[in-house]
């Protein structure tokens, strides 16, 4: 088993230190009349009605990894979005509040073998997916050069500073060309469809171009990402910037013959859509395809910029382009013309001995009210050549009054040491699982080495399976009757947080696991033939867990649950009735809105309790299957009708007339069975049975 990392840090008042809470990615039955294709079909049609309503924007996410986040005591108020700056510095990812009092916290730790053996070291470019503005990107070089360095992909936890975590769900690695200075990673950024495109800086100051310019292929949920290189002649290949149609980066030297600094363009139609289409190979052995640049805008004597190295955009459509060595952030238009100043080093000053007064901008971000932060990364002149001096880095910002004039740059923080990148995000609140008191929510990434993942659609084939796993425990030592729970095609974790925080909040430890090839990561159905693996990952998700001296303290080995909606319901049907993968640790079942898909062995029956429910309006999946399939269960047994319930929206997050109902009776049902609280089942028939809504039916000998 292989995991990730999860990180928790502490709000911090500008110059202390830091504390890293430490912690750990075919036959049918009896009563199956439908041929396969007729299921999945139905299947298919209606993934896009499973709800997109996730916890988090994504949290996703995750995604995953280990140590907990910390216990909820309390719900928090609602409040307004925050706009968080990030910063990588000393190699630990500090996050701010963009406006002040900037509080800080610090979210990764870096590593340090002894101390913080679990850290990472995060520098370079931030950039995130504005489809996902929890996922982010940033440079990630722990024990480089073995391993190499590289850009970590991770989850963003929290909507507040001072309640942020991580989670590293992948990391992309790839060759670097040849270099005279070790090939630093740098920039970063998401292309309209999802693609990742990075650059590394090749030689630094001397020597033949020859940073490089990656785009990267999905999924990212792995150790291995797919990459093509566009450009091995990077002149120092700095930050970032995308639009629809084109990448555009900043090139300190720029690419020799005859072209210097500047920021070039890109057109993204010239990049591959995938792996399939790079046709050629570098000196490495690596995927090459090379495309052409053009260069947008170079310094100039008005701008006092020296060389390029930032570029983000304006909110008025233009470019903000920072100088390091200059001291200087200057404003272009779209197509390359000078503007203006924002930033300009005091006349009279220069680097020797101190940095200038107004900063040395490196890499440059613009918050969603117009404000610039930089990087200043504390460029100073010493005996021992040029370079970021000793504690000499800050993290500034320049706000604009009404007519657009720039103020002076304000000092966020200040005395640290090699300030390189920025990131901006704005956290919307994640949803309300913080309602109910004393659950902990944690992540983490288990990697199945012993069984592959198949191809689907674009995706290649990999020769592990990764499980991103949310955990919801309760407060207390335990240990915790446990509940693994299996999403549907197109869903994932995230889309059930309300139900399973009922579970926690009833005593239970609950394990989502996100499948590798059915959850919402992937478009559409490409995957859903991979079900048919699902309850190996879930047999082997429960051996880890119990397995993890952490978590296996946490759990009851002998009450064990298993549910799961649709697609994943298929899954419980292969775990509980059908003697290819029937998993005798459960003790349990609920079977939401599913039937029993075709699996390699024979189905029989069910040998513990199960409660299966199913909404007569559901335009996925027959009920009267599911009524089938109730009346072929042994006893114990419940039927819950769900009168006029759709397919996935009783179950996840989005709001349902059958929220309620089905909340209530799977907690008495798992209260009952593996709580060890038989009273409770009598309670189902009650709450069950609730006019208009739902009817229960049950038998029990």
């Amino acid at each position: 088993m292989a995991a990730g990392r999860h990180f928790v840090g502490h709000p911090q008042n500008r110059g202390t230190t830091h504390t890293r809470i430490a912690g750990g990615d075919r036959r049918y039955g009896a009563g199956m009349r439908r041929s396969v294709g007729t299921v999945l079909a139905l299947m298919i049609a209606v993934s896009a009605c499973s709800s997109d309503a996730s916890d988090e924007s994504d949290e996703t996410g995750t995604t995953p990894t280990t140590a907990p986040v910390p216990t909820i005591t309390a719900a928090p108020p609602v409040e307004a979005p925050q706009t968080i700056v990030l910063n990588g510095q000393g190699n630990d990812l500090a996050a701010y509040l963009a406006e002040p009092p900037y509080t800080k916290q610090i979210v990764i730790p870096h590593f340090d073998e002894e101390s913080q053996p679990e850290g990472l070291d995060i520098n370079a470019q931030i950039c995130f997916d504005p489809e996902n503005p929890r996922r982010f990107v940033a440079g990630e070089d722990t024990g480089q050069p073995d391993p190499p360095q590289g850009w970590g992909i991770f989850e963003l936890h929290g909507d507040r500073i001072g309640e942020l975590s991580a989670t590293q769900v992948g990391k992309l690695t790839p060759t670097y060309q040849g270099s005279l200075d070790n090939a630093e990673n740098y920039g970063c950024g998401f292309l309209p469809d999802g693609r990742i495109v990075t650059t590394d800086v090749g030689n630094q100051s001397a020597g033949p171009a020859d940073g490089q310019l990656i785009v990267w292929y999905p999924p990212f949920d792995s150790y291995e990402v797919d990459y093509c290189k566009l450009d091995i002649r990077l002149g120092t290949g700095q930050q970032v910037a995308v639009t629809d149609a084109s990448v555009f980066v900043a090139q300190a030297r720029g690419p020799g013959d005859g072209k210097g600094p500047g920021v070039y363009e890109y057109a993204i139609a010239d990049m591959p859509r995938s792996i399939d289409e790079c046709d050629d190979t570098d000196a490495t052995g690596a995927p090459l395809h090379a495309i052409e640049s053009r260069l947008l805008l170079a310094p100039g004597d008005q701008d006092g910029l020296g060389v390029v190295n930032g570029i983000a955009a304006a909110p008025n459509g233009n470019w903000y382009v920072s100088g390091v060595i200059g001291g200087a952030i200057a404003e272009y238009t779209a197509d390359g013309q000078y503007v203006r100043n924002v930033l300009s080093r005091p006349e009279g000053e220069d680097l020797e001995g101190e940095s200038y007064s107004t900063g040395t901008p490196l890499g440059i971000g613009v918050g969603p009210d117009g404000s610039l932060y930089f990087a200043d990364i504390g460029i100073v002149i010493s005996d021992d050549g040029i370079g970021p001096g000793r504690r000499t880095g800050k993290v500034r910002r320049i706000a604009f009054d009404a007519d657009g004039a720039p103020s002076a740059p304000d000092v966020i923080d200040e005395g640290l040491s090699f300030p390189d990148g920025i990131g901006l995000v704005t956290l919307q609140p994640e949803p309300d699982t913080t309602a109910f008191a004393g659950i902990r929510h944690l992540r983490r990434r288990f990697v199945d080495e012993s069984r592959p993942t198949g191809a689907a659609g674009d995706l290649p084939a990999s020769d592990e399976r990764v499980l991103l796993t949310d955990l919801y425990i309760p407060d207390g030592d335990g240990p915790f009757p446990l509940i693994v729970h299996a999403h549907g095609l197109a869903g994932s974790p995230e889309k059930f947080t309300e139900l399973l925080t009922t579970w926690a909040d009833a005593g239970f430890m609950v394990a989502a696991p996100r499948f590798p090839r059915t959850s919402d990561w992937i478009e559409g159905s490409q995957g859903v033939a991979d079900y048919t693996n699902q309850p190996g990952d879930v047999s082997f998700l429960l051996d880890q867990l119990l397995g993890d001296a952490e978590l296996a303290a946490t759990i009851d080995a002998d009450r064990i649950g298993i549910s799961g909606l649709s697609l994943g319901g298929g899954t419980v049907y292969g775990l509980v009735y059908n003697d290819c993968c029937r998993d005798e640790r459960f003790d349990a079942a609920i079977i939401m809105s599913s039937l029993r898909f075709p699996f390699s062995g024979d189905y029989g029956t069910n040998q513990i309790p199960v409660m299966i429910l199913h909404g007569d309006a559901d335009p996925a999946l027959p009920y009267d299957d599911a009524e089938q399939s109730y009346d072929d269960s042994a006893e114990p047994k419940w039927f819950v009708h769900l009168i006029s319930g759709g397919h996935s929206e009783p179950y996840e997050n989005t709001p349902s007339p059958h929220d309620a109902v089905v909340a209530d009776i799977t907690a008495e049902f798992w209260r009952g069975t593996i709580g060890g609280d038989e009273p409770a089942l009598d309670h189902i028939q009650f709450d069950g049975n609730v006019e208009g809504i739902a009817e229960v039916v049950s038998s029990r000998a």
